[in-house]
C-alpha cells in the first residue's frame, strides 16, 4: 500500500496499523534476538567444535561485526529503494545464514555464517523505520516505542531462551528453531508489510556518501546523537563491570545470580511505549530531560545506597532513563525529513554503538584503577555532560515543514530537500 502521491507508504486504518505494529515489533525482537543466542551456550559451542572457550566468544564478535556492517550498508539504503523489498530480501538472507549457523561443519563456517546473521539481524532497525513511516504523526512516539519494546524484549530473552533450549537439546537446536521462526517472519511480513517506494530514489553510493551531509543539515540530530551516544557510554561502563562488583567480596554472588539483574532490564521494555506515548502528548523534549536526570540519579543510589537495595533501585532508573531518552529522541529525529529516515536511524544507531564501545573501555579503566566508586563516578559524569548538552541546545528554534520537524535554521533547506535541489544530493 502506497500514498496517495504513488510514493511512500500510506497511513493505515487503526485495525490494520495496530496489526502491523505488533507484527514490526515482533519481526524487530526476533531479528535482534539472533545476534545474542551465542553468548549462553558459548561452552557447548566450544565443545561441539573442540575449540578454546576464547574462540568461541569470537562468535559473539562476529555476529557484532556483522550487525554493524548491516547497519553501515543496508539501512541507509532504506530510502533509495522500496524498503518491503529490502527487507524481505534481508529475511530471506536471514533464514538462509541461520541455517548454515545451523547445519556448520566447522568452526571457520559458523563464525562466518554467524556474520552474515548480524548483517541480516538489521531488520530490527529497517522495521522500526517502518513503524515511523505508516503512523501518523500524532502517535508515531507511541508506535516506535512499541516496536522498540519488542527489540528490547528480543535482546533481553535471547539468553534465557538460549540456555534453556541449548541445555536440553544442545546449541543446534538454539539455531534450527531460529531458523523456523525467521522463516515464519518471512512469511508474515511478505503478506503484510506496506510496499515503500522511495519518494526520491537515488544510487546506492550517494546514499551512503550523504551520511555526514545530512548529519550537518539537522542539529536536532547532532544533539540527540551525542546525548544518546553519551547516556549509553554511561548504561555500559556500568553492564561491562558489575558482574565483577557481584562475583566480588562485597557480594560474593556467582555469574548466575549476576545474569539474573539482566532481567530488569525488562523495564525498558514497558518503558518504552510509555515514553512514545508522552512524548506524543507532552512533547518529547521534557521525557528526553527527565530520562537523562533518571540516569543521572541512578549512579548516586548505587554508590551511597547499602547493598543489594541500592544496586536494584539503581538499574531500574538507569534502564528506564535511558529508554525515556531514546525513544523521545527517536521521535523527534524520525521527524525531521520522512526522505532521510533511514539515514538518520544509521546515524543515531552507530552513536549508541560508539558511545557503549568508549564506556565500556571507559569502565574497565575506571574499575581497574578506582573499583565501584570509579564507576559510579564516572557514569554520573557522562549522564551529566549528555545533561549540559540538551540543556545548552534546549532553545534551539523547531519548525514545521510538511508535518516534518526540522531547525528553523534550515527550514529552507528542508523545503528543497522535498523537491528542490538538494534532493539530488541527500
Amino acid at each position: 500500500m502506497i500514498g496517495k502521491d504513488g510514493h511512500g507508504p500510506a497511513r493505515l486504518r487503526p485495525y490494520t496499523q495496530r496489526s502491523l505494529v505488533l507484527l514490526l515489533a515482533l519481526a524487530s525482537g526476533t531479528s535482534a534476538a539472533n545476534i545474542y543466542y551465542s553468548q549462553s551456550i558459548l561452552g557447548l559451542i566450544a565443545r561441539s567444535f573442540d575449540v578454546s572457550g576464547a574462540m568461541a566468544a569470537s562468535a559473539v564478535a562476529a555476529a557484532q561485526f556483522g550487525y554493524l556492517m548491516g547497519l553501515v550498508f543496508l539501512v541507509p539504503w532504506g530510502d533509495g529503494i522500496d524498503r518491503r523489498t529490502l527487507i524481505l530480501c534481508q529475511a530471506a538472507g536471514l533464514v538462509t545464514a541461520l541455517a548454515l549457523v545451523a547445519s556448520a561443519p566447522t568452526f571457520l563456517t559458523f563464525a562466518l555464517a554467524l556474520t552474515a546473521v548480524g548483517v541480516g539481524a538489521t531488520i530490527a532497525l529497517q522495521v522500526v523505520v517502518v513503524a515511523a513511516d505508516t503512523a501518523p504523526q500524532e502517535h508515531r512516539g507511541r508506535v516506535v516505542g512499541t516496536v522498540m519494546s519488542g527489540l528490547l524484549a528480543g535482546v533481553l530473552l535471547a539468553r534465557v531462551v538460549s540456555g534453556a533450549v541449548g541445555g536440553a537439546f544442545g546449541w543446534r537446536a538454539v539455531y534450527g528453531s531460529a531458523t523456523a521462526v525467521a522463516a515464519v517472519m518471512l512469511v508474515a511480513l511478505y503478506a503484510v508489510l506496506p510496499a515503500s517506494p522511495p519518494r526520491h530514489p537515488q544510487p546506492y553510493w550517494r546514499l551512503l556518501s550523504s551520511l555526514g551531509q545530512v548529519l550537518r543539515r539537522h542539529p536536532q540530530l547532532q544533539r540527540a546523537s551525542l546525548v544518546q551516544g553519551l547516556l549509553f557510554a554511561s548504561f555500559s561502563a556500568f553492564w561491562a563491570t558489575v558482574a565483577l562488583l557481584l562475583e566480588g567480596p562485597a557480594f560474593g554472588l556467582g555469574a548466575f545470580y549476576a545474569g539474573l539483574f539482566g532481567v530488569l532490564g525488562l523495564v525498558g521494555v514497558f518503558v518504552a511505549p510509555l515514553a512514545g506515548v508522552l512524548s506524543d502528548r507532552h512533547g518529547p523534549d521534557g521525557v528526553t530531560r527527565a530520562g537523562i536526570a533518571a540516569v543521572v540519579m541512578a549512579f548516586p543510589l548505587m554508590a551511597f545506597v547499602p547493598g543489594l537495595p541500592g544496586l536494584v533501585f539503581g538499574v531500574v532508573a538507569l534502564d528506564a532513563g535511558l529508554q525515556l531518552a531514546m525513544i523521545s529522541q527517536q521521535s523527534i529525529i524520525f521527524g525531521l525529513d520522512d526522505t532521510l529516515r533511514a539515514r538518520v536511524n544509521t546515524i543515531y544507531v552507530a552513536a549508541l554503538f560508539a558511545g557503549g564501545t568508549v564506556g565500556s573501555l571507559a569502565g574497565s579503566i575506571a574499575w581497574n584503577s578506582f573499583g565501584w566508586w570509579g564507576i559510579c563516578v564516572l557514569g554520573t559524569v557522562l549522564a551529566l555532560s549528555a545533561l549540559a548538552v540538551h540543556r545548552w541546545t534546549f532553545r534551539l528554534p523547531i519548525t514545521v515543514v510538511d508535518n516534518d520537524l526540522v531547525t528553523a535554521s534550515h527550514a529552507e533547506d528542508a523545503i528543497h530537500m522535498k523537491g528542490g535541489p538538494l534532493n539530488d544530493t541527500l
